[in-house]
């Protein structure tokens, strides 16, 4: 009798556990946002879609077509237009089914893929502290990047945030054109790929297959500004090199932390002076230096913590670059930093 009991009380527990799972499942397929759809591309490697298609869970939800796309290669992560169709909100796709042309290797490429929806809507759930506009905002689209070799990484964006969230295998594939439509025939014509190429002056030199993967490649590091005394930091905002973007202000929760991260392209601070006084600089790193110095400080080390540090000089005309360890600093010399300052003070606290 008392296993019966037991056993009674097991299947009750698992069916109430099967009817929340079920329940949270259906609140997360029912739930909308206003999302819009683009494609990116590196910018000396053009692409163009053949046929896509951001597909829904259901018959019901909104799938968003790529349509008459045009030739991306502004650069990886970056939009290249923007396609505001379908409903104001949506649910968010299940799967992307896309076929594109890779202008430098004059291939197709294909695939169907699997989104990772249920991270898609936690991060638009979750969203972001906007400080220019001081409230809450979240992603407004997600972004499509295709790479040589049938490389294709999903990102949400919003704002001056860009989050990373899948990275795909395309294969190569042959188009039978005799049924192509009208709109995509030139794709097939005999000298279109070598057109696009020269008319946008693309270089035909090797073509540097992982790259984009290498990008993706994370480490633990934290930025840090050394400022006078009576200095205080504002803003940090960067551009990675795997396409990401990051915007911390001194009350953000990351700010001044260790985080995973890609690689920076690019970083920009703002801080005041003791002054009041609002500046900024604007730093573009030298991509073969800032590779070089990661993988030679991490390589005795590669769970270990790392500072990349900015130190303003005597002067305050310049910073000191360098990537700080606990038992290793390696100075970065190709760095361009451009310090300006700004018609902005010290906002008055109340």
């Amino acid at each position: 009798m008392k296993q019966t009991t037991i056993l009674f009380l097991f299947i009750i527990n698992s069916l109430l556990s099967s009817c929340q799972t079920n329940e949270m499942k259906n609140k997360s397929e029912n739930k909308k946002f206003d999302w819009t759809h683009s494609v990116s591309a590196p910018t000396n490697y053009p692409m163009r879609i053949y046929r896509g298609e951001l597909k829904g869970l259901t018959e019901n939800d909104y799938s968003a077509s790529f349509g008459l796309w045009g030739v991306a290669n502004e650069g990886w992560g970056t939009e290249s237009g923007m396609v505001v169709v379908g409903p104001d909100t949506k649910a968010i796709p299940d799967s992307l089914l896309i076929t594109w042309l890779s202008f430098r290797e004059n291939k197709f490429y294909t695939g169907k893929f699997q989104l990772p929806r249920e991270k898609i809507i936690e991060l638009f759930e979750a969203g972001f502290y906007e400080y220019d506009i001081k409230q809450k905002d979240t992603y407004k689209d997600i972004l499509i990047g295709l790479a040589p070799g049938g490389v294709v990484v999903v990102w949400l964006v919003g704002g001056q945030v860009e989050t990373e969230v899948a990275r795909f295998q395309g294969k190569e594939t042959i188009i039978n054109n005799v049924n192509v439509s009208d709109s995509n025939y030139d794709m097939f014509e005999d000298d279109y790929v070598d057109f696009v190429l020269t008319n946008r002056g693309i270089d035909k030199g090797p073509i540097p297959f992982g790259l984009w993967d290498m990008y993706r490649e994370k480490y633990s590091w934290c930025p840090v500004l050394v400022l006078p005394e009576g200095y205080e930091l504002a803003i940090e905002w960067m551009t990675l090199f795997n396409g990401e973007k990051e915007k911390n202000y001194k009350e953000h929760p990351d700010f001044g932390n260790y985080k995973q991260r890609a690689l920076p392209s690019y970083m920009l601070f703002n801080w005041y002076a003791s002054d009041g006084r609002k500046y900024g600089v604007d730093v573009f790193f030298d991509e073969v230096e800032i590779f070089d110095a990661f993988k030679q400080i991490y390589k005795a080390n590669r769970e270990q913590d790392v500072e990349l540090v900015f130190e303003l000089n005597d002067a305050k005309t310049a910073f000191i670059i360098s990537l700080r360890s606990k038992t290793q600093q390696i100075e970065l010399h190709k760095v361009k930093a451009k310090i300006y300052k700004s018609e902005d003070t010290r906002p008055v606290k109340q």
